[in-house]
């Protein structure tokens, strides 16, 4: 009950950022491409990861129209559950800087299983069968689009298993929205001809990633931490946002 309540606190917050886009021009807005890959194979998760669909597609449409930005969401759930048909659709997208307004990004959010093997730092993403996606792949795909802002949050466990339990007992601030900070975050970038690749996985702690009714802990946490430090940073980073993020998860589990 008390995550449920905190799920919808976070919902409701991130959603009041939508008001502040009045004075910014509706003319070549950049475009942020969401893609929400959600594995609904299994019955028993089948909750909590409509769950992590429901709340990372309203964080990105609130960070969007924050930042004055268009949105374009694909889901890949069921049917288009696959690697092929996530990949496919990303270099459908072909060059951004020709075939979209300027600044515009790419962002990809994957919930599901997942494992590491051999020497890679990040996750092979598990779809249904032998079907797995390196999420090093993954990264060269998105980055052959030439996207401005390269974003993969990567949702799912690796190899190493933790017994820990989550705690009950978390803080549960919540911070005020700041629209100078998510801009600057998804395309005001200092230099017009930077690139920035944000790459986040629950899979860096080495724990299984846990869930609850109302979704996966690791994407609760993240928002949580994305608000916080809009409140609470002179800087707009998203070394600071996967900072504070990995720090949260330390107190969740500790």
């Amino acid at each position: 009950m008390i995550r449920r309540k905190f799920l919808n606190k976070i919902i409701c917050s991130t959603l009041g950022i939508m008001g502040f886009n009045k004075g910014i021009s509706q003319t070549q807005k950049p475009i942020l491409n969401v893609f929400l890959v959600i594995d609904l194979s299994e019955p028993s998760r089948v909750n909590d990861r409509k769950a992590d669909l429901m709340a990372m597609e309203a964080f990105f449409e609130s960070c969007a129209r924050t930042a004055g930005m268009d949105i374009q969401v694909k889901r890949f759930t069921n049917g288009s559950f696959s690697s092929s048909a996530l990949l496919n659709a990303i270099k459908k997208l072909d060059n951004l800087p020709t075939s979209q307004p300027p600044n515009s990004g790419i962002a990809v959010y994957f919930s599901g299983h997942g494992a590491n093997y051999g020497q890679e730092i990040y996750p092979t993403l598990s779809f249904r069968g032998n079907d797995g996606l390196r999420m090093s792949e993954l990264i060269r795909v998105v980055g052959e689009r030439k996207p401005r802002l390269r974003f993969i949050l990567a949702d799912c466990c690796n190899n190493f298993l933790s017994s820990k339990l989550p705690s009950t007992d978390i803080t549960r601030e919540i911070a005020h929205d700041n629209r100078e900070f998510v801009q600057k975050l998804f395309w005001n970038f200092d230099d017009p001809q930077i690139c920035r690749s944000v790459l986040i996985c629950a899979a860096e702690r080495g724990d299984v990633s846990m869930s609850t009714d109302s979704g996966s802990i690791f994407q609760q946490i993240f928002r949580k931490a994305f608000t916080l430090t809009s409140n609470t940073s002179k800087e707009a980073t998203w070394a600071l946002v996967k900072g504070r993020t990995m720090a949260e998860m330390n107190l969740f589990f500790s």
